[in-house]
């Protein structure tokens, strides 16, 4: 009788201790990310060595911030309508990741020219989830419409082949 009390207050406490640890699995992006600016702003942000960013300035369009952004290589902008979980929207050089499973799909496309999507004269590929390509550009107002919710496109090359890709299905890894 008394190894089974013995055992069951061992369990007990075990159980008691390790609770706390269940309940930090969890942790939403904007906890490891928060933005600093105004929602629906872009910032323009150093990345720390830590991989944390600091606030350098706030801008109401994507054109100003990516000419603040140019100061320094570190700078990135970033907004907090994107869906990629860092929120990195522009970038002065670096690699892109796709992840086409944000719209329930396997592959995403690549458009030679993002206003004509649907005609066939233009030459279109596609790629699968989580493939390298490398980031040349956030476009600039003509074809990217963040403020309308994350939605725009980077211009990017994917095995030779240069184009456009849609800025929500990707997430944006600085050098």
């Amino acid at each position: 009788m008394m190894k089974k009390l013995l055992t069951l207050l061992l369990t007990a406490i075990m159980m008691i201790s390790i609770m706390p640890i269940f309940g930090t699995f969890k942790v939403a992006a904007e906890d490891y990310y928060p933005m600093a600016c105004e929602w629906g702003e872009f910032e323009v942000s150093y990345i720390e060595d830590d991989g944390s960013f600091t606030k350098i300035s706030c801008h109401s369009t994507l054109k100003e911030a990516k000419k603040a952004m140019k100061a320094n290589d570190d700078y990135v902008v970033r907004y907090g309508k994107s869906y990629s979980p860092s929120k990195i929207v522009a970038m002065n050089a670096g690699l892109a990741y796709t992840y086409p499973g944000r719209r329930n799909s396997s592959i995403m496309y690549l458009y030679q020219n993002p206003n004509e999507k649907e005609n066939s004269r233009y030459k279109t590929t596609y790629v699968a989830n989580h493939y390298e390509m490398t980031y040349i550009d956030t476009c600039g107002a003509e074809v990217y419409d963040i403020a309308s919710g994350g939605k725009g496109y980077i211009r990017v090359v994917l095995n030779g082949f240069e184009g456009f890709t849609d800025i929500e299905y990707t997430d944006l890894v600085p050098f």
